[in-house]
């Protein structure tokens, strides 16, 4: 068998080497599966665009059509986080992405999410003390194989070099709340989520800022930020990949 000279052997790898870093295999567009040149933080390629959320409610950050700066039912209600944002709107390629994340197993999505909230974080000039994330019941937990909001805020803080802190535990399992309406959300979420004995000395004049997949009525993360504001947090911000539409409340 002829041996390859040495010189050719390493030419061979240098070659392969920038093959694989300058035009990756395997590396596809989280939306149409369109093979990429390069790997980027969104995993988007050139053709696909996501409904960014730029004309939002400055309180709660649901997606406006108009030029008001807060949506109907923030001038009526009131929330105890300082504000929400969400750098996507929940609906087209956004919604078929946040339901493969949450229902077909497709956990790889989380770090691309997390590049998301990292943008919306850092334009928002926010700076908080932990970071915490909504959580889910132990069944579902078990069923699913991942919390998705801890997944995509264990991304995030690792960028940012801040802390995760797992805050609160979920003691009932609800189905079919997708139709209820923000009163009757918070209705069923009440005594449903607890701190955790051994975090609430830490909660004490903190900024706190809480992640979470999808905002809609904002009923979950109102009582979360509710329990927050309870125990002695100073401030409390929320992020969510997304949110709705102001008229779906």
């Amino acid at each position: 068998m002829t041996k390859i000279p040495l010189v050719l052997q390493k030419i061979k790898q240098l070659s392969k080497f920038a093959s694989d870093t300058f035009f990756p295999n395997d590396i596809k567009c989280i939306v149409c599966d369109y093979e990429l040149k390069y790997d980027n933080k969104y995993g988007l390629c050139d053709k696909c665009v996501l409904p960014h959320n730029s004309n939002f409610c400055k309180i709660c950050g649901s997606n406006i059509n108009g030029i008001v700066d807060i949506c109907q039912f923030c001038k009526r209600e009131e929330f105890d986080f300082e504000f929400a944002r969400s750098p996507l709107v929940y609906q087209d390629a956004v919604k078929d992405l946040i339901r493969g994340y949450k229902f077909g197993h497709k956990a790889y999505l989380a770090p691309f999410f997390a590049q998301f909230l990292i943008k919306c974080y850092i334009e928002n000039n926010l700076q908080v003390d932990f970071v915490t994330f909504v959580p889910i019941h132990i069944s579902k937990l078990k069923t699913r194989g991942y919390n998705q909001s801890q997944l995509v805020a264990q991304n995030f803080v690792d960028f940012l070099k801040l802390e995760l802190v797992d805050c609160f535990i979920k003691a009932v399992q609800h189905n079919d709340t997708a139709r209820l309406n923000r009163k009757q959300r918070f209705e069923l979420l009440k005594g449903v989520m607890h701190l955790k004995m051994d975090i609430i000395p830490y909660i004490e004049n903190k900024s706190i800022l809480i992640i979470d997949d999808v905002f809609t009525t904002g009923a979950t993360v109102g009582q979360l930020s509710k329990i927050l504001k309870s125990a002695g947090a100073l401030k409390v911000y929320v992020l969510t990949i997304a949110s709705g539409h102001a008229w779906i409340k």
